[in-house]
């Protein structure tokens, strides 16, 4: 075959992997399933995030992924990405864990300047069309992860 026959076969080949990779590639994007937050700010001029948390959910294939935003009493909430996450899609039910820190702990026993103050939380509960809805455990960082609190929580779905 010459180089003129060769051409539009080629120019085929090329055009058809280009389209299935822009389809593979359509399929696979993240999705947002949705932001749920009960996080409550202060009033005034520099509101701060004073209690609550807020969640942003997504979906790429059946893989669930997201981060949570945790009220510290600082202007902004502390966010960190979900692990060991878990979504039973026929029954909705959902649970994951966020490591953060409060900032850094001073107390007796620790060494001067203090360390991370690392925390544990642990969601499950149900995930509904307009709310996350579960508990929340929260944990020390560092061992023996002493167990901390326990709340329900309902956090709204919201754009």
């Amino acid at each position: 075959m010459d180089a003129k026959n060769t051409s539009p076969i080629l120019l085929t080949v090329v055009l058809f992997l280009g389209m299935t990779g822009l389809a593979q590639a359509e399929t696979s994007a993240r999705t947002l399933v949705g932001n749920y937050s009960n996080m409550v700010w202060s009033d005034g001029e520099d509101p701060h995030a004073v209690s609550g948390y807020e969640v942003r959910l997504y979906k790429n294939g059946t893989v669930i992924t997201g981060d949570m935003g945790i009220a510290i009493g600082s202007p902004e909430p502390e966010h960190s990405e979900l692990y060991d996450i878990s979504f039973n899609e026929e029954d909705k039910k959902i649970s994951f864990k966020v490591n953060y820190s409060r900032g850094i702990e001073i107390r007796k026993g620790l060494p001067p300047g203090g360390r991370d103050a690392k925390t544990i939380l642990t969601f499950s509960g149900k995930l509904n069309p307009r709310q996350l809805k579960g508990e929340i455990t929260q944990q020390e960082g560092y061992p023996p992860f002493k167990m901390v609190g326990k709340e329900k929580s309902i956090l709204r779905k919201y754009e």
